[in-house]
């Protein structure tokens, strides 16, 4: 599935607190756009769903299902932040010091 590049905006005065790019997103969206708005991968996407916390789904039919763009940017809001990244596992091992 192939998610559609939107345009970056320019920030007006008194802008809300989350980036003015949400505009250009429909109120609802998609997976693929979900993805897109939090800057992750799909895949990342699908297991944020799993996560407590996570935004309810909006049923629009059998096979349609839609998220609201402002609970995203509140919930990517929410998650806690890192000052200092863990190395990933794959770099952890076979170091020569």
């Amino acid at each position: 599935m192939k998610t559609h590049d939107l345009p970056a905006l320019s920030p007006a005065p008194n802008a809300p607190d989350y980036p003015v790019i949400l505009s250009a997103y429909p109120v609802l969206v998609s997976a693929p756009q979900g993805a897109q708005l939090l800057g992750c991968s799909e895949r990342k996407y699908h297991e944020l769903r799993r996560e407590p916390g996570f935004p309810a789904a909006v049923l629009l039919g059998a096979r349609c299902v839609r998220w609201h763009r402002d609970e995203l940017a509140a919930y990517a809001k929410s998650l806690p932040r890192v000052t200092v990244l863990p190395e990933p596992r794959h770099l952890r091992g076979g170091r020569a010091v």
